[in-house]
């Protein structure tokens, strides 16, 4: 289906965006003005001037000889990451990738997507106090609308609706143009922006995260469970003695039969809620950091008998859902189009060792696994925020008319430069799911074994600069067919890899490779 078409209907310079407020400083030293804006822009498309949401942005430019010098840069558009990242915890210059952009004549704006930061979030207050069809959201039904409304499609809608208002004066059409940026789930909103709205986009850039195209996310998180498995087997192999220490400390959590311990501010530490500690495995240090808090939980029970507040502080600090309740509403969502998730994490976990309650009556030796981010429907009464939402959940789950996040038929005739890093060992998206990269025209990877999913905050002088090499030299693009056929394979060695003899471009080597070796960088 050929969805771009229909898109292009609306004016192409009228915006939807008010901006209600501006103000401007600049940093210590004089050398980035900040500016940042407030924007009013419509709730739902389909009906632009009903309800309207906030929207923030902060933009940063580096200070020129002059306000013209300065205004002439042209703008890259960065997304901050699903899981609630939001460009309000931070100024610009606390980012690696500020100052990257900067050497390459940009200016940088980081927008806080709806429902984070201090965009109109998607929380318990804001239930509480909106309204959807002049109507407030009383009803868990409504309330499911009301977050239907936060997906990639709108989001991407909102940016260019900012685009059309911030650029509406380019003295040419490449004028009105920027780029785009996204690391992980804001990798996903590039592709969405290419499907939709690719003649606002110069070029884009994606430090990692690339959409597996695919319709049913019980197909993608089959990839997420293998990984997952991969990476609790190598984490045992590094820390042995964990394999006991985490089943002593499952066995105080449910002890004598009960679901949890109560946590300070509300829900519970239960089993599952321990288990999605995995989430560490997909970051540099990530690992060292778990063990060090499974060895601070063992050894508050040897001491005290109980855990500590700082252990289950820490552990709280590892859990985003309170604070970010849209990953947890919208998670499996992402890769819906046109049917449900019906709970597609939980209906896969039957591997006994991702399950506390199945492994418990086993020999202390056998190892319990993590799971990341991977939610299950009791999940929801473990965390405070979540309680009250769980009927919520349970609609969004079964509901089946999504609308389509991607065109595939605009994304095979894509004409903007797509340069994106591919990460063997990433955690969080198979390299099996990336290949549908090779789908996409025009596309330019970046494919490596020596860097991990958190390339945003870790790895971004490593990646960028090889980014940046293939956005501007002429190299073989994907949909050239000798490169689509040699990422068809549907299975991936990950014992030590060289890539360097592949058809795409590519870094690392053997001895560098390994994702021993990587998991303990």
């Amino acid at each position: 289906m050929d969805l771009y078409s229909d898109y292009q209907t609306d004016f192409e310079s009228y915006s939807y965006a008010v901006q209600i407020h501006c103000e401007a400083y600049t940093t210590p030293g004089g050398k980035i003005r900040i500016i940042e804006r407030f924007f009013d822009v419509p709730l739902d498309y389909a009906n632009p001037y009903a309800e309207k949401i906030r929207l923030f942005a902060r933009q940063a430019i580096p200070v020129g000889p002059s306000s013209l010098d300065e205004a002439m840069r042209p703008i890259c558009l960065y997304f901050p990451d699903f899981a609630g990242y939001d460009c309000a915890v931070a100024l610009p210059t606390s980012y690696t990738l500020t100052q990257a952009f900067f050497d390459r004549g940009y200016q940088v704006l980081f927008l806080d997507q709806r429902g984070t930061g201090l965009s109109t979030p998607l929380n318990s207050l804001s239930f509480q106090r909106a309204t959807l069809h002049g109507l407030p959201l009383d009803t868990p039904d409504m309330q499911a609308e009301y977050a239907s409304l936060f997906r990639a499609d709108s989001i991407v809608r909102d940016a260019e609706e900012i685009r059309k208002f911030l650029l509406q004066g380019g003295r040419t059409q490449e004028d009105k143009k920027w780029t785009i940026c996204g690391n992980a789930y804001s990798g996903f909103l590039c592709a969405v922006y290419l499907s939709f709205f690719p003649t606002g986009v110069r070029r884009a850039y994606v430090t990692a995260g690339i959409p597996p195209l695919m319709s049913d996310p019980y197909e993608v998180f089959k990839y997420v469970f293998e990984k997952a498995k991969e990476r609790n087997a190598l984490y045992y192999e590094t820390f042995p003695g964990d394999i006991v220490r985490v089943r002593e400390i499952l066995s105080f959590i449910t002890k004598g039969g009960r679901r949890g311990i109560p946590m300070e501010g509300g829900g519970f530490l239960s089993a599952e809620r321990f288990q999605c500690l995995h989430i560490g495995f997909g970051t540099v240090g990530g690992t060292d950091a778990m063990h060090h808090l499974i060895l601070r939980g063992s050894n508050d029970l040897k001491l005290y008998g109980e855990l500590s507040y700082k252990f289950m502080e820490q552990l709280r600090a590892c859990q985003g859902f309170d604070k970010n309740i849209i990953h947890a509403i919208l998670q499996e969502t992402v890769y819906c189009q046109g049917q449900a998730s019906i709970w597609s994490e939980s209906r896969l976990r039957s591997d006994p060792r991702f399950c506390w309650s199945e492994m418990q009556s086993r020999p202390m030796n056998e190892p319990v696994y993590f799971t990341g981010e991977i939610l299950y429907p009791g999940f929801w009464e473990d965390f405070a925020e979540l309680a009250d939402l769980r009927p919520v959940a349970e609609i969004i789950a079964t509901r089946k008319m999504w609308p389509a996040v991607y065109d595939e038929a605009q994304l095979a005739r894509n004409e903007v430069l797509f340069v994106l890093g591919v990460y063997i060992y990433d955690a969080f998206i198979s390299y099996d799911v990336s290949l549908a990269i090779a789908k996409i025209k025009n596309t330019r990877p970046f494919i490596t074994n020596v860097i991990y999913h958190d390339v945003r905050t870790r790895n971004a002088d490593d990646t960028l600069p090889q980014l940046f090499a293939l956005g501007e030299e002429p190299i073989m693009a994907m949909n050239d067919e000798p490169v689509a056929s040699a990422l068809s394979s549907p299975t991936v060695d990950l014992s030590p890899v060289d890539t360097s003899s592949a058809s795409v471009y590519s870094s690392g080597s053997a001895d560098s490779g390994s994702l021993k070796g990587l998991m303990n960088t």
